[in-house]
C-alpha cells in the first residue's frame, strides 16, 4: 500500500491511473471539502494525486447540483470526466453556465493533464432541458482523440452532435471528439461500464431490466450483457454491433465488471 487518503464532505465513485502513475479521482462534494475548504457546495471535482504520497497536486471543480460519476485518462495525461447535472452548473475554465430544466442532463468534459479547460479541451452537454433523467455512467478513451461514454437516457431531446436519439428509456453509447459526435440508443438496457479497446472498437457491459434488442441478438430481461461495437457504424438503427454475449443469471454489477475483461 503506497498511501491511503480520505476527504471530508465528498464522495469519490471513480478513479483512474494515468501517466507517471498519477492517480485521478472524480466525485462530488456537499460543501467545503477538506481538499479545498474554500469551495462552497454542492459541486463536482477532479483531483490529481501524487502516486507516492496521495497529496493533491492538481484539482478542478464544477459548481452546482452536479454529480461526477466516472473519470478516465489517456497516455498524454488528458482527462475525461462525465456525469449528470440539474439546474445551473459552472463548468470551470470555460465560463459556461447551462440549465437542464427540471430534469437532469448528461455532461462530458475533457481536461488537460493540469485539469484545466485549455484550447482544444471542451465540455459537451447532451439534453436541452426537460423533466426526465439523463446521465453518463462510464467513460473511456479510445486510443485516439475520441472519448466513448455510456449512460442512461430517458428524455426525448438527447443529442451528442450526430442527431437526436430516439425516444424511450434505455442506454446510450456515444463517441465524441472536439468537433464531432455520434451515438446509439438501446431501449430497456442499462450500461455502467465501457472500454475503448482500440481506435475502432468499444466494448460495453451492463444489464437488461427488460428485454433489450442489440439488432443481432436480444438480451432477455434480468440478464447481463457484454457487447462489442464498431465505431464506424455507430448509427441508429444498425448500431454497429459486432457481437453480443448474454450473461444468463449474472447480476448487474458482475456484468459491468466483466466488460473490461472481454
Amino acid at each position: 500500500l503506497a498511501f491511503s487518503v480520505s476527504f471530508d464532505n465528498c464522495t469519490a465513485p471513480s478513479v483512474a491511473v494515468g501517466a507517471q502513475f498519477r492517480v485521478i479521482v472524480a466525485g462530488s462534494y456537499s460543501d467545503a471539502p477538506s481538499f479545498n475548504p474554500g469551495l462552497s457546495g454542492p459541486g463536482a471535482f477532479v483531483l490529481s494525486l501524487n502516486p507516492m504520497t496521495g497529496a493533491v497536486e492538481e484539482q478542478t471543480a464544477f459548481g452546482g447540483d452536479v454529480q461526477a460519476t466516472a473519470v478516465a485518462t489517456d497516455a498524454d495525461g488528458n482527462v475525461a470526466v462525465v456525469g449528470g447535472f440539474s439546474g445551473d452548473v459552472e463548468f470551470a475554465d470555460w465560463g459556461q453556465r447551462t440549465s437542464s430544466g427540471s430534469g437532469s442532463d448528461t455532461f462530458v468534459a475533457k481536461l488537460t493533464s493540469s485539469l484545466d479547460g485549455a484550447a482544444g479541451m471542451w465540455p459537451r452537454i447532451a439534453g436541452a432541458g426537460g423533466t426526465l433523467l439523463n446521465f453518463a455512467s462510464a467513460v473511456s478513451f479510445s486510443g485516439t482523440d475520441d472519448i466513448v461514454v455510456v449512460g442512461r437516457k430517458a428524455g426525448t431531446n438527447v443529442d451528442f452532435g450526430g442527431g437526436t436519439l430516439a425516444a424511450g428509456t434505455g442506454m446510450f453509447l456515444a463517441r465524441l471528439s472536439s468537433s464531432t459526435g455520434a451515438a446509439v440508443f438501446v431501449p430497456n438496457a442499462r450500461a455502467d461500464s465501457v472500454d475503448g479497446l482500440s481506435p475502432g472498437r468499444v466494448v460495453v457491459g451492463g444489464y437488461a431490466p427488460a428485454d433489450a434488442s442489440f439488432v443481432i441478438k436480444t438480451v432477455n430481461k434480468g440478464n447481463g450483457f457484454v457487447v462489442s461495437f464498431d465505431f464506424a457504424d455507430l448509427v441508429e438503427p444498425t448500431q454497429g454491433v459486432q457481437w453480443v454475449d448474454e450473461l444468463v443469471g449474472v447480476t448487474y454489477e458482475v456484468a459491468a465488471d466483466n466488460s473490461i475483461a472481454k
